[in-house]
């Protein structure tokens, strides 16, 4: 007897919520049986909804059997498709990140890829894009001893065609993107694509310029502020293999290169190549795992790297290349500490130290540029009433508002929420209101106010909302047209000016003051990174940095530029409290609008969880407690917090939380969200 097999695919559903995120079967029609292939977009119909719905062919087979089993839609629309091996990343962000496939394939997919208009699209692209792809420029520079040593060793490394990692620590201002640069040259020369990754927009536009003007014609961009239209434009470039590089932020990890030879993370330990929304992946673990498939090299690149890495470089797990000196061979920016205590006792109650203000007035003078620098946005950071100690709270969540007086309305930076500033006190009626806590806009007004005769920029969330306004206020400064520069954390890092030697960072205690386990590291590396704006010219820098704490560790070794110094104080610390690198965390965090049912889920996923893994030595669960804001967009938060040893394992346990929520009533009235190695702790 002849069996007759039907040719049939297995496929993930495009609206899938997790709990129904799983593999489909479906029959092939006649009319797609000579094309279909995995990372096809078909559509097909689900359930017993009217309409269709957007699928991805996961793999094709062979079925017998087949009862209840639906065709997929005949007719087709053009679509966008993946590899094989893109698959193959998706399946690990599902697992690693606890998303569904969808959530995964639009990471990789381009803008628009559900339109029906798809292949004009396409079409427009082909005829406008064309261009000499693999051709790169000479540079035109001769490599230091220091990075002539790094590029060999890291060109022999590519060439051995295996995954390898390395990690390349160099000062501030000591020339790491041109060894980007000369190994980029190396990969593209071999036949093969590169990508490289920048943490902020801020620097995008000034890698952009250093990039194209290497590598002509054969560089795409990646970045948020970009229309759809433009990054499904880049994304077909890279598809059809008409360029070999792509530069830009968290999510040009997905570039769609066939035959990837190297990434490079630039500034590696910066928070923003981590998604804090699903999937909640790091741009780090999804580029190590894109060059475990493609065999490629991975480099991280910092003057201050995180400690996780420089544990995996210490211990041997990854190759460490140092630079230790400056390209233009002058030493780091002098580093002086203004000790706030001791400028209240004198009287000065400005947010200026004398010191400061002697050099700023110094460096008008001297037609040099100054860059402040606070990490804080908006004009003050709350609101305050005399007379009975009231705090302006956000009505959604558990933090005060913020005074923002481009608008004159408070804002909240968590939920967005604005209320204009009350004349009176909402709880005493008194009219003692007042702002406290220094922001940006205060800082700028303030500079006006004492330095009336020098030309002011401002460069925060706020004042780069406007498309292209980065490189308008960054143009604007380099051409030299302004004194002095305040800003948040976009103008820590990166960021190249010859004529900034004074770099005041005005509140450091404001980093350090935070409930979470990274505070220390983050505020070296702010300290650091924002130290490394000066003395990048021909001139020595120097930095001032205003604190109450001037004794702390983080403190002191960013005074000494001194980053070993301070990796070993605090991965003993990290040690001690069985933190990463030592522990994988995971946090699982439910929310609801009423605290005590918030409570009651939260307590019973605790509960079930422990009984399952009593026996696991590798893990640790802690008690159900309340995190450091309780409240945000009007939800009561509760959460958990599990370490391990292993992060697939680690993994495997917060999907198994996510069962355990979603098999059970506990969905009903409130969220579960969940996330591995979060990068803050709020």
């Amino acid at each position: 007897m002849v069996i007759k097999l039907n040719l049939a695919v297995a496929v993930a559903i495009s609206s899938a919520t997790k709990k129904f995120d799983r593999e489909y079967i479906y029959l092939v029609p006649e009319s797609l049986k000579g094309a279909i292939c995995p990372g096809m977009l078909v559509v097909a119909p689900f359930a017993n909804r009217k309409s269709l719905l957007n699928v991805m062919v996961l793999r094709t087979m062979s079925v017998e059997d087949t009862t209840g089993l639906k065709f997929l839609a005949a007719e087709q629309s053009e679509r966008p498709s993946i590899s094989t091996t893109e698959i193959e990343l998706a399946a690990y962000m599902r697992r690693m990140y606890n998303c569904t496939w969808f959530d995964a394939f639009k990471c990789m997919l381009p803008k628009g890829w559900d339109s029906k208009n798809w292949r004009s699209v396409y079409e427009k692209s082909n005829k406008s894009v064309g261009a000499g792809a693999g051709v790169t420029g000479e540079s035109g520079f001769t490599l230091n001893v220091e990075q002539r040593v790094s590029v060999d060793k890291l060109v022999r490394m590519l060439k051995e065609n295996m995954f390898k990692q390395a990690l390349l620590h160099g000062v501030t201002g000591g020339g790491k993107t041109e060894v980007y640069l000369h190994l980029i040259k190396a990969v593209v020369d071999s036949g093969r694509e590169a990508i490289a990754l920048v943490p902020e927009i801020s620097l995008t536009p000034q890698m952009i310029k250093i990039f194209k003007s290497r590598f002509p014609d054969n560089v795409a961009v990646f970045h948020s502020r970009m229309t759809a239209k433009e990054r499904r434009e880049q994304w077909i470039n890279v598809r059809e293999g008409r360029v070999a590089i792509a530069i830009g932020a968290r999510s040009a990890v997905f570039a769609p290169f066939k035959n990837l030879g190297a990434i490079i993370i630039d500034e590696e330990h910066e928070s923003t190549y981590k998604s804090e929304a699903a999937p909640r992946y790091h741009a780090a673990e999804v580029a190590a795992e894109r060059c475990k498939q493609n065999r490629a090299l991975l480099l991280y690149g910092s003057a201050t790297p995180s400690v996780e890495r420089f544990f995996a470089a210490k211990s041997g797990e990854i190759e460490l290349f140092t630079i230790r000196n400056r390209t233009n061979r002058l030493a780091p920016p002098a580093v002086y500490v203004a000790d706030l205590r001791d400028e209240l006792k004198c009287g000065n109650r400005s947010m200026f130290s004398e010191m400061l203000k002697r050099e700023i007035n110094k460096n008008i003078q001297n037609g040099e540029q100054t860059i402040l620098f606070l990490n804080r946005r908006g004009h003050s950071s709350f609101v305050l009433c005399r007379s009975c100690g009231y705090i302006l709270s956000c009505r959604n969540c558990s933090i005060s508002y913020t005074y923002h007086s481009d608008t004159g309305r408070m804002m909240c930076h968590y939920c967005g929420a604005t209320v204009r500033e009350p004349d009176v006190c909402p709880v005493c009626r008194s009219r003692d209101i007042r702002h406290f806590g220094a922001g940006t806009q205060r800082i700028e007004e303030e500079v006006r106010r004492i330095f009336p005769g020098a030309s002011v920029l401002r460069m925060d969330r706020d004042a780069t909302t406007a498309k292209n306004s980065h490189e308008k206020i960054l143009k604007e400064f380099r051409d030299e047209k302004v004194d002095i520069l305040v800003g948040t954390q976009m103008i820590a890092k990166g960021l190249d000016f010859p004529n900034v030697t004074l770099v005041g960072i005005l509140a450091a205690d404001s980093l350090l003051n935070i409930n979470d386990f990274r505070t220390s590291e983050r505020a070296f590396q702010l300290l650091t990174q924002v130290s490394g704006r000066a003395g990048r010219g021909n001139i020595m820098g120097r930095v001032i940095i205003q604190t109450y704490n001037p004794d702390h560790y983080s403190v002191t070794m960013a005074q000494k530029h001194d980053y070993c110094g301070f990796y070993e104080q605090e991965i003993l610390v990290r040690k001690n409290l069985e933190h990463p690198p030592f522990m994988s965390i995971g946090v699982v965090i439910i929310s609801g609008a009423d605290d005590r049912g918030a409570f009651d889920a939260i307590r019973e996923l605790h509960v079930r969880l422990c009984k399952t893994h009593s026996c696991d030595q590798g893990a640790l669960i802690s008690k159900p407690l309340r995190p450091p804001i309780e409240i945000i967009k009007d939800k009561f938060r509760w959460r958990f917090i599990i370490k391990h040893r292993d992060a697939m394992k680690l993994a495997d346990m917060l999907s198994e939380v996510d069962d355990l929520f979603y098999s059970g009533k506990l969905s009903q009235k409130v969220e579960l969200s969940v996330d591995i190695n979060p990068y803050s702790m709020q």
